[in-house]
């Protein structure tokens, strides 16, 4: 993005229903500059579902992404690169949020370790001194899972799950991959041993 050679395009709207959506994306590249015409490289096939399960906001977010080209796509090894990031508001800081992963580690430890699910916590804008709390969680299923995870341990709350960050990966010609999360949003600050019981539920 930062040098426009590639970008994500909206397709088409797939199906809609009571608990959410799923739509067709395009992954773009400018093989021959910005004023050219855009290569398709990945069909993307992008699934959002939402509910409201045991007091907590529930979003399940699925993605199968498939080569259409002639050629390999290759990811290269690197801290960051996923099929999912969180960015917390710029309230929280280190004195007020902070991580806990599946591993019991926080944000001065947890960069570049794997989790099942990592959860963080920080004041909710209008909870009147309230915390709130998001997880997400990384199926089993997931290339690489339990995966490498990116923290910053410099006060604010970034997060990525990262199944590049220590052995590089690719999508063959005409094949497909599946990436799933599912997002938990609730009151407090994070339980581990509640977290851990909807990963085990998540998994069914």
């Amino acid at each position: 993005l930062g040098r426009r050679t590639g970008r994500i395009r909206h397709a088409k709207v797939k199906e809609t229903r009571d608990t959410g959506f799923t739509v067709i994306q395009e992954h773009l590249g400018y093989l021959a500059g910005i004023d050219a015409e855009p290569t398709v490289i990945l069909n993307e096939t992008l699934s959002v579902d939402v509910a409201f399960v045991d007091g907590a906001n529930v979003i399940d977010y699925a993605m199968t992404q498939k080569n259409v080209t002639k050629k390999p796509l290759v990811f290269p090894a690197y801290r960051y690169g996923g099929g999912l990031a969180y960015r917390a508001p710029h309230s929280w800081n280190k004195k007020n949020s902070d991580y806990l992963t599946s591993e019991g580690l926080d944000r001065t430890n947890s960069h570049a370790t794997r989790a099942r699910w990592v959860a963080m916590h920080g004041p909710a804008e209008k909870g009147k001194g309230k915390d709130a709390t998001v997880a997400v969680l990384c199926h089993p299923k997931n290339h690489d899972a339990p995966q490498r995870i990116r923290t910053w341990d410099d006060g604010r709350i970034f997060f990525n799950y990262v199944p590049i960050q220590e052995t590089g990966w690719s999508i063959q010609p005409g094949k497909s991959i599946t990436l799933r999360y599912r997002i938990v949003i609730l009151d407090g600050k994070a339980n581990a041993k509640a977290i851990e019981a909807r990963w085990k539920k998540y998994l069914k």
